[in-house]
């Protein structure tokens, strides 16, 4: 199996941002994250396998497409933390609605 290049990883992490903001609600169907899932998991083995696989001086002779691997990496954390407080916001609405209708039937 060849080492995943830079550039891959960087492909794959845009189509995971594109995956993440085509998502008709933070809470999706199955088939849909199980798809992010997938790529999520690629792209963790083949960062850790292109990191493995080239010296700290090699590395350095990549300083701007590690920029925009770390530039990306960092919207698809800012991506994953803003679907993830819009389900928690959607959840705790949920269940104030469910007290309300409880306390409605109660009457």
């Amino acid at each position: 199996m060849s080492s995943p290049s830079l550039l891959e990883i960087i492909e794959s992490t845009r189509l995971t941002i594109t995956m993440l903001n085509n998502l008709t609600a933070p809470l999706c169907e199955q088939d849909e994250l199980d798809a992010i899932e997938r790529l999520l998991t690629q792209r963790n083995d083949d960062i850790e396998q292109f990191f493995n696989l080239h010296s700290p001086l090699q590395l350095d002779k990549m300083h701007s497409v590690l920029d925009k691997f770390v530039a990306q990496d960092n919207e698809l954390t800012e991506l994953a933390d803003h679907i993830k407080n819009k389900m928690a916001k959607l959840l705790i609405k949920q269940k104030k609605n469910t007290k309300a209708a409880n306390a409605y039937q109660n009457i």
